[in-house]
């Protein structure tokens, strides 16, 4: 510290040097660090919470694709035929999934209606099972 850095106070018989502010003080850098890293550390916690919501995104949408596809197997299918052989397992590459197929004949005592539920069950990657259930009505007409 030099001379020409300080100025020069006077109170009385003393005399003070104070620094000039130039920079920063550690105390500054510190708590700016301390600042950015929580900031950082937020950052990086909302893409994990992203990455796993994307893959529960897409396990339900293959589900819902394949019901979807075995939805439109089944409307094309004949009024009297039985369907409920319809049920099996489809594959993704990534997991197994399981369909079931229940018909309801006369539904609510119409012999022209009959309700189709189709269940698909299936394990998320995180090990628990999951369950999806798309159900429509047919008619002979």
């Amino acid at each position: 510290m030099a001379l020409s850095d300080c100025i020069r106070y006077k109170e009385g018989w003393k005399v003070k040097f104070a620094m000039k502010k130039n920079g920063f003080s550690l105390v500054e850098v510190v708590a700016s660090f301390v600042i950015v890293g929580l900031a950082i550390i937020g950052v990086m916690q909302m893409f994990a919470m992203d990455a796993f919501t994307s893959v529960l995104r897409e396990d339900s949408l293959a589900v819902v694709n394949l019901m979807r596809q075995k939805v439109e197997e089944l409307k094309f299918k004949p009024f009297k035929e039985d369907v409920t052989d319809v049920s099996g397992t489809s594959s993704t590459g990534f997991e197994d999934y399981v369909f079931t197929v229940e018909q309801i004949n006369e539904w609510e005592g119409n012999p022209f209606l009959k309700k189709i539920e189709v269940t698909a069950t299936w394990n998320s990657f995180k090990g628990t099972q999951r369950q999806e259930e798309v159900s429509f009505l047919k008619a002979d007409y």
